[in-house]
């Protein structure tokens, strides 16, 4: 019964991972398709769909769909949150578990210190101006 169990639970967290990963796809897409069709139909009625666009708030015409936006700070909140965990990984795990197991916590520390740099790097460059 164990060894079924431990076969079980990294095929249940693939399968999950990739699941959750197609449903935030298609949440996107069907979001996308519903602003497509009401702005195609703010366009048949004669409405600008900049103002339905203005008036509804959160929506914008995007015509860079699904890439993210330039957001500095962005990089530093994935920084700051990388590093902590990373460092919250390396103390139990040197201390409780085995500290040859603790170099593991490393890998989220060192990509949360390349996030940092990057932020540093990019953080007064001017966005780009949209179009």
């Amino acid at each position: 019964m164990e060894g079924i169990l431990a076969m079980m639970i990294p095929i249940a967290a693939i399968v999950l991972g990739i699941g959750l990963g197609f449903y935030g796809a298609y949440l996107r897409h069907r979001a996308y398709v519903e602003r497509k069709n009401l702005i195609e139909k703010a366009i048949e009625k004669g409405l600008d769909p900049k103002d339905l666009i203005k008036e509804l708030g959160e929506m914008k015409i995007d015509h860079n769909w699904g890439h993210r936006t330039y957001e500095p700070a962005r990089y530093l909140k994935t920084a700051l949150i990388l590093m902590g965990v990373g460092i919250g990984l390396a103390l139990p795990l040197y201390f409780a578990v085995d500290p040859d197991v603790a170099w593991w916590s490393a890998l989220p520390f060192f990509i949360g210190l390349a996030h940092l740099i990057y932020y540093f790097l990019i953080r007064n460059r001017k966005k780009p101006r949209p179009e």
